[in-house]
């Protein structure tokens, strides 16, 4: 959503960010974007948006989380505001929704069907989020945009060349596999560990791991039980991870579910190797069905072992890596959602 915002501002048009002044990122928005603080509170929240929306009378507002979608139409609708609002989903809602119960899921279904209905467009940042959302929805997916996520600009070209001094990054005799994320299950590294500790049986090798979460001591421990704690680094959540992606002899995807994981854009976009789940979402689509990538089954460490031997010993050339994410930078993205926005405020007026 940051790069969104900066690349609509970059081509002219006028750009508020609403988000609490502690969200990460604020930063790397473009200098152009005003950036309004939101409270924490969730009535000083509604009361806030509504004021914002009589006081600007935005055009059209876009929003990424389900009760941001909510909180939005029902400002809208208490003052009455012409804003038109576009909900962007940024991952598949039915495999968020399997391990529910069958009525709650049937409930949330609905629920999450009623609000996105509400909503004056919906647009998706893969093929099979698009059909995830019309299954879910009712609405066809010819109505429903797709747009790549703004992931790949010159401010990552330029950090990923930044300085890091981890010792295994700087010892190349040894090859380094990076994974990033959550430490939460729907990452599920302990199949990464896995897989790692098969292939750390055969070559010398090390595995950093960056992301925090309420799993990281649970996977401290199972590094140790595999016997391969001393070759992995749980390296926490740092602002550039670049380097370390661009640094990687390979990264890998782990997840039980994705939307279109930006992680993997960015390794491709950096020229590193990449293995990654066959998890809902947009994964064979950035990969073009395995091309750029090998995929492999979701919670099989065995297959993933396979694919992280083989993919060491051969890949794809870097200019190849980097090329065939083309699709995914700001700047394409920015004039998708441009035209998008036209023809919302458009065919709505």
């Amino acid at each position: 959503m940051v790069n969104t915002a900066s690349g609509l501002a970059g081509l002219g048009l006028s750009v508020d960010y609403i988000a609490p002044e502690d969200g990460p990122y604020l930063d790397h928005l473009d200098a152009r974007v005003v950036f309004c603080g939101l409270p924490l509170g969730r009535r000083e929240r509604f009361d806030y948006v509504c004021a914002y929306l009589r006081r600007e009378a935005p055009d059209c507002i876009i929003v990424a989380k389900d009760k941001d979608l909510k909180l939005v139409l029902s400002a809208r609708k208490r003052v009455a505001s012409n804003a038109k609002i576009i909900m962007r989903p940024g991952t598949t809602i039915l495999s968020k929704l399997d391990s529910e119960l069958p009525l709650i899921r049937w409930y949330r279904r609905r629920a999450i069907a009623r609000v996105y209905r509400d909503a004056d467009a919906l647009v998706v940042n893969a093929e099979a989020v698009r059909k995830d959302v019309s299954a879910v929805t009712g609405i066809s997916a010819d109505e429903i945009y797709l747009i790549r996520n703004p992931v790949i600009n010159k401010r990552m070209l330029s950090q990923a060349d930044g300085v890091i001094e981890h010792e295994w990054i700087k010892d190349k005799s040894v090859p380094v596999i990076i994974g990033i994320g959550n430490l939460h299950r729907v990452k599920d590294f302990p199949t990464l560990l896995e897989a790692f500790s098969i292939v750390r049986q055969q070559r010398a090798l090390k595995l950093i791991i960056l992301g925090e979460g309420h799993l990281k001591d649970e996977l401290k421990s199972l590094s140790m039980t595999m016997g391969v704690g001393e070759d992995v680094d749980f390296a926490g959540f740092v602002d550039n991870p670049y380097p370390y992606i661009k640094s990687a002899d390979l990264y890998v995807l782990s997840s039980v579910r994705e939307g279109s994981p930006n992680a993997l854009t960015e390794a491709l976009a950096l020229g590193t190797p990449v293995v990654a789940t066959d998890c809902p979402g947009g994964v064979r689509e950035i990969l073009k069905n395995g091309r750029w990538g090998r995929i492999v089954p979701v919670r099989s460490p065995y297959e993933m072992a396979r694919a992280i031997a083989a993919t060491l010993d051969n890949h794809a050339s870097v200019e190849e890596l980097i090329s065939s994410v083309n699709e995914y930078t700001q700047e394409n993205a920015a004039k998708s959602y441009c035209k998008m926005i036209n023809m919302v405020c458009d065919n709505n007026n």
